[in-house]
């Protein structure tokens, strides 16, 4: 009797060792939203706890964000059973616009999930928008010829903003945005920007906008594009 039930003790002692193992869980869970912010606020920080939910030490190889705006030094790689360590996350926004989310890898000895990912969610507000995006791009732009990049400036905000300055280059491009445009609230205009280049080459353009609104800063589109020789019509026969 005494046997038996020493030997039932070995075999349950044998069953739990073999399921002991360590588990990550990321407190609040895997998706981790600032919500609306101005973009002067960035970098957006935060502390977030790496659990380990396991009976047996929780090691982290590796934190590796997905980008270079984000970072997140985490303060020990060893976790004991029940105890947790702290990621501590730096995003930085200031070039974004409207809604982010950019990811964090964390490699650990979990055996269910060696690698987990943080998820880092955002809005970046700007009173001023460009539509489609601050990049114009064209493939190709024809020697001699008329190009014309088009965009949309939104202002999201609820008062009329007045374009006070700004700066075009190449110095052969024209814009349709003028020094004194008004942009009116909670609304889309179209502008657009003309070139005509004369060598073949490389357009790098930008357009910056300084406006009466002190939390827009500078608005900043760039325009480009390869400049190629035009090929003559081939002549009907």
């Amino acid at each position: 009797m005494k046997l038996s039930t020493l030997t039932l003790a070995f075999v349950i002692l044998a069953i739990n060792l073999t399921f002991a193992a360590p588990k990550l869980e990321i407190e609040g869970g895997n998706n981790y939203n600032f919500g609306t912010h101005s973009y002067k606020k960035s970098p957006l920080k935060a502390d977030i706890k790496l659990k380990n939910i396991g009976d047996e030490k929780l090691i982290i190889k590796e934190v590796k964000p997905g980008c270079g705006c984000t970072t997140s030094p985490v303060d020990k790689d060893t976790v004991k059973p029940g105890d947790y360590a702290t990621l501590k996350v730096s995003l930085n926004t200031s070039t974004y616009t409207g809604d982010i989310t950019k990811s964090i890898r964390i490699t650990t000895n979990d055996p269910s999930s060696p690698d987990t990912y943080l998820f880092l969610k955002t809005n970046v507000y700007r009173p001023v928008i460009v539509l489609p995006n601050n990049y114009l791009a064209k493939s190709t732009i024809p020697v001699g010829k008329e190009e014309i990049f088009t965009f949309k400036l939104k202002n999201q905000t609820e008062k009329p903003i007045k374009i006070d300055s700004l700066k075009l280059t190449p110095s052969e491009a024209i814009t349709s945005v003028k020094e004194g445009t008004l942009l009116e609230p909670n609304k889309e205009q179209e502008y657009t920007i003309k070139i005509t280049m004369k060598e073949k080459g490389r357009l790098n353009g930008s357009l910056k906008l300084l406006t009466n609104n002190p939390d827009a800063g500078d608005i900043v589109l760039y325009f480009y594009g390869n400049v190629v020789a035009d090929e003559p019509a081939l002549e009907k026969k």
